[in-house]
């Protein structure tokens, strides 16, 4: 469910559709609270790949590679 979420987090931050508001403060403020919403989803996608390495990757190329 936390993929599926990202996954449409992802589609909001990195193809905005509206600038409506970006031309009521002269642009600025889109600026930053873009970056910020950027900088956040990327750490997130990170944090995200790292619990499923984890959770679903780990096990079985230990036990592939017989260092268990």
């Amino acid at each position: 469910m936390a993929g599926i979420l990202l996954l449409i987090n992802g589609i909001f931050v990195l193809r905005p559709k509206g600038k409506v508001a970006c031309a009521v403060t002269g642009g600025k403020g889109c600026e930053v609270a873009g970056g910020f919403s950027k900088g956040i989803f990327w750490i997130s996608i990170v944090l995200y790949g790292i619990g499923f390495f984890f959770a679903y990757l780990y096990v079985p190329i230990i036990k592939f590679l017989g260092v268990e």
